[in-house]
């Protein structure tokens, strides 16, 4: 899936809950709670790989402008400690915030 800015279209879902809803519809069909605890295993780890490729995106992006977080918060309106967590991957993004981060970047992101 390739993310791109839609300023029309409201990006208000939760990844994880987005993948989650998509695993719950697999598990809902198989009839072990094996499969289930499987699915989601499945589901975290897609989960966490994606947080981290954003993070990692972000920092890239950061670094190849020459900017410390100080100034790359600056330039993206928000707290030092903010950009701390995205690039750490302790965020929990919404597709609304990677809508916006990568506009602002000029950047297009592809999952």
């Amino acid at each position: 899936m390739v993310l791109y800015p839609y300023k029309d279209k409201p990006c208000t879902i939760r990844i994880k809950h987005r993948i989650l809803g998509e695993i719950d519809r697999y598990a809902s069909t198989s009839d072990t709670e094996l499969a289930k605890k499987e699915a989601e295993e499945f589901c975290n780890q897609l989960y966490n790989k994606l947080i981290a490729e954003i993070a990692v995106k972000i920092k890239k992006e950061r670094l190849s402008r020459d900017l410390t977080q100080k100034e790359f918060a600056d330039f993206m309106s928000v707290t030092q400690g903010m950009i701390s967590r995205w690039e750490s991957a302790e965020y929990n993004f919404t597709l609304r915030n990677i809508c916006e981060i990568f506009d602002k970047l000029g950047v297009n992101f592809s999952i």
